[in-house]
């Protein structure tokens, strides 16, 4: 009886190891889609800002090129990682906070990073339409502004 009883524990344990590990499959999968789609969402920014630092190259203009260069640096540190760099997320939180927030009368914005599994996170089907949406616009501005000058 005991033995029997035993080999049914060790069979339950095998079956729920083999249900952990295809969980685990699964949300790794799933995971790596998000990340997938990160990077091309990323890799388009990147590409938007080398050619805006193809058209200033070409110009003359280096007032913002170096400001352009390490977006796409940093943007392609992220394709490649797959995450910011940590220095990113480390900025703005040391002790001292009034060196690190802007204060506005009673309110006191505290500027940093927030990692992407921080549940205080905005939806990102939220903020990536308005974040492209600003970014065809400044663009828009960018080169009509080129042409006009």
């Amino acid at each position: 009886m005991k033995k029997k009883l035993k080999k049914q524990r060790i069979k339950a344990a095998k079956l729920a190891i083999k249900i952990n590990r295809k969980n685990n499959i699964a949300k790794r999968k799933s995971e790596d889609k998000k990340l997938l789609k990160k990077r091309i969402i990323v890799a388009f920014f990147v590409l938007l800002l080398t050619i805006m630092n193809l058209i200033l190259i070409a110009t003359g203009n280096f007032k913002y090129f170096f400001a352009i260069s390490i977006a796409i640096i940093i943007g392609v540190i992220f394709i490649i990682k797959g995450k910011l760099p940590n220095f990113l997320y480390d900025f703005g939180k040391s002790e001292n906070t009034q060196q690190n927030s802007l204060k506005l009368g009673s309110f006191a914005f505290r500027r940093y990073l927030t990692r992407d599994d921080d549940p205080s996170n905005i939806s990102v089907k939220i903020y990536l339409p308005i974040i492209l949406l600003v970014i065809a616009i400044v663009m828009l501005l960018f080169l009509w502004q080129q042409h006009f000058t």
